[in-house]
């Protein structure tokens, strides 16, 4: 008969498992088993490098108000292309998408930015891939139906209806590299007035989503 096998050993064999099992979730968790890997084997967590996604909450009802979004379509196209050496390709992506609103009107800013902390006013934000190798040099948030009835900082969406916009984000190649636009957030509010437009919706955004363009390649000559 083992000597472990004996009664008065038994809390020995118990601490014994015990030391086995935390051994074994530390060895895991250090391997890279509580981050994720992708199919190559890379933690998730380095995958990512030199790429800000999208994220934060997602902000879709405020007061009795809510907006929802529907993606129309999207376009990554070189305006401007370097022939000549010195010169940087120049390229505009653009994401057209429906927004509507339900229990009340609906006020989105006007403006639009690269993505940044979260500040009230600052209209739609995006994300560049790759961003350290570009430089935005044009941003337009424009409505395109045409409808009337907006205000100095906002667009208004009436209750119960939708209206069609669209991003457009004018970059320069500072690299030769891939690159694509996504959308972040839209800044919204339920009255007026850039101090009032304090919500941000996310909701279905980021890489998974259709709220992206096609990737491009961006050259320096």
């Amino acid at each position: 008969m083992s000597i472990l096998n004996k009664p008065e050993y038994s809390s020995i064999k118990i601490i014994l498992l015990v030391v086995a099992v935390g051994v074994l979730g530390y060895f895991v968790f250090f391997s890279g088993g509580a981050r994720g890997l992708d199919q190559s084997g890379k933690a998730v967590s380095e995958t990512l490098v030199d790429e800000v996604l999208p994220g934060g909450m997602p902000g879709g009802e405020f007061g009795g108000v809510s907006i929802s979004t529907e993606f129309v379509s999207s376009e990554a196209v070189i305006v401007e292309p370097a022939d000549a050496p010195g010169e940087k390709d120049v390229a505009t992506f653009v994401v057209t998408f429906l927004v509507s609103a339900e229990g009340g009107d609906a006020f989105l800013d006007k403006s639009c930015k690269e993505n940044s902390a979260n500040v009230d006013g600052q209209g739609v934000e995006y994300f560049l891939r790759t961003k350290s190798k570009n430089t935005p040099i044009a941003c337009v948030f424009a409505v395109t139906d045409g409808i009337l009835g907006d205000g100095d900082f906002s667009y208004i969406v009436p209750e119960g209806e939708s209206r069609e916009f669209a991003l457009s984000v004018s970059v320069q190649a500072d690299a030769d590299h891939t690159t694509q636009m996504l959308l972040g957030s839209l800044n919204w509010g339920i009255e007026g007035g850039e101090a009032n437009v304090d919500q941000f919706y996310s909701t279905g955004f980021g890489p998974a989503s259709e709220y992206k363009t096609d990737m491009l390649f961006l050259n320096v000559m």
